[in-house]
């Protein structure tokens, strides 16, 4: 299942009142809708959960988003975000990625900086680790090192993004 921003049927609704066609639409209401289809997801994955199917977010699909707009046939004013792979469990046994510590993630009131990170998530990197090794993962790591590779980890195709989604008719302003 692929959701998407979708403001085409808004802007053929506007265009027949007006008459007039619609070139761009903003940068908020692009927000809006990309935060209306990852709602949208998330509440699908729960659903589908519920019903006893497991599932997977697939961001890969961001990775070439010209081509996923072409293979589906997206019209303008439109733009993939995410997609979710679902079924039934084989039978083996699988094991979830362990969570890290509430407190690490949640903060009330204020964002909560602490005063080494490293050691903030020794635990949790011994846990990870683990959770890796014991599942016969391609890799193992920790999620110390995995979070600071990823910071200057981009991929090529995802540079163009920007430009794909100008093409599809939102103007963001950056």
């Amino acid at each position: 299942m692929v959701f998407v921003v979708d403001l085409y049927r808004n802007t053929k609704i506007k265009e027949e009142i007006e008459s007039k066609k619609i070139e761009k639409v903003t940068m908020d209401k692009f927000y809006q809708a990309f935060t209306d289809g990852v709602i949208m997801a998330t509440n699908f994955s729960n659903l589908l959960e519920a019903e006893g199917y497991g599932t997977v977010f697939l961001g890969s699909i961001l990775n070439n988003s010209q081509k996923i707009i072409e293979l589906l046939n997206l019209p303008k004013f439109t733009f993939p975000i995410v997609a979710i792979g679902y079924g039934y469990s084989d039978g083996s046994e699988t094991k979830k990625k362990p969570k890290m510590d509430k407190d690490l993630r949640v903060f009330t009131d204020s964002y909560k900086i602490l005063p080494s990170y490293l050691e903030a998530f020794k635990e949790y990197d011994e846990i990870f680790y683990k959770y890796y090794e014991e599942n016969n993962r391609d890799y193992l790591e920790t999620f110390t090192n995995k979070a600071a590779k990823s910071i200057d980890m981009g991929l090529i195709e995802r540079d163009e993004m920007l430009k794909v989604i100008r093409s599809q008719g939102f103007d963001l302003k950056v």
